[in-house]
């Protein structure tokens, strides 16, 4: 894969981000641009996460603000989206 293929793939769920991360350990001519597209996708994969997993903690005890964490978690598909176009 080339440097910008494999950038791109990191953002696409967990399987890609294995899949780009396996295939960037092999190469040879490892760029800074495939380490921090790595690095920033797993970020906001992790923040994601994080914000669903507070969301579903949420969700039956304030269900009003389940229901704004919901929407912050659309925060992190538009920065997943923003890194994509990058």
């Amino acid at each position: 894969m080339d440097k910008k293929t494999l950038s791109i793939v990191a953002y696409i769920t967990l399987i890609g981000w294995v899949i780009s991360y396996v295939t960037y350990t092999g190469k040879t001519d490892k760029t800074s641009l495939e380490r921090f597209h790595l690095k920033q996708a797993l970020g906001i994969g992790i923040l994601g996460f994080g914000i669903f997993l507070v969301s579903m903690l949420f969700l039956f005890a304030i269900p009003f603000l389940s229901i704004i964490l919901n929407l912050a978690s659309l925060g992190s598909l538009i920065l997943i989206i923003l890194g994509i176009i990058n």
